[in-house]
């Protein structure tokens, strides 16, 4: 049934596994807001349902028009100077707008409980064995509480939240 629906709206071989959520939407007039459905709204022939196909047609290439000015306008990253992902001396660094990701080389066979990760508000501090400590200093504020570790091979992925979304011109 809702392969059915989902074809009626125009989204053709659409493929749905364990239970199906339908919501519509409303967006004039404004504000955009979802509209309940009453049971006669799930008939087959609902005057919604044969409109659904042409507005959903419209709202994405309303949406595309969105996008393409959003993208013609955003500054690149070399003209913003920032965003580069890079190393520091001992490690490696990408990122997103919302997250930070910190790969630090560790030994073969190190264990979790041999490291220490301590994520503090502008700084991330790691001790590993038979190695210096690590101390890194973040361009802007993080969510320590919301940060976490893990060790896969040889490799130590600290995956850090920033506190303000945004990209960083680098750390050290």
């Amino acid at each position: 049934r809702a392969s059915g629906i989902a074809t009626s709206c125009g989204f053709d071989n659409a493929q749905f596994f364990g239970d199906v959520y339908i919501s519509r939407t409303q967006t004039l007039p404004s504000p955009m807001r979802n509209v309940d459905f009453t049971l006669s709204d799930m008939d087959s022939s609902a005057p919604w349902l044969t409109r659904a196909a042409t507005e959903n047609y419209d709202y994405g290439l309303g949406m595309r028009q969105v996008k393409d000015a959003i993208e013609e306008h955003r500054p690149t990253q070399e003209t913003a100077g920032v965003g580069k992902d890079g190393e520091g001396e001992g490690f490696s660094w990408a990122q997103t707008e919302e997250d930070l990701e910190i790969k630090v080389e560790v030994p073969e066979g190190t264990k979790a409980k041999e490291v220490k990760v301590s994520v503090k508000p502008q700084e991330v501090i790691i001790t590993r064995p038979n190695a210096d400590t690590l101390t890194i200093k973040l361009h802007a504020k993080v969510n320590a509480s919301e940060s976490t570790w893990s060790i896969s091979k040889q490799t130590l992925c600290v995956m850090v939240d920033k506190s303000e979304e945004g990209l960083w011109p680098g750390i050290h």
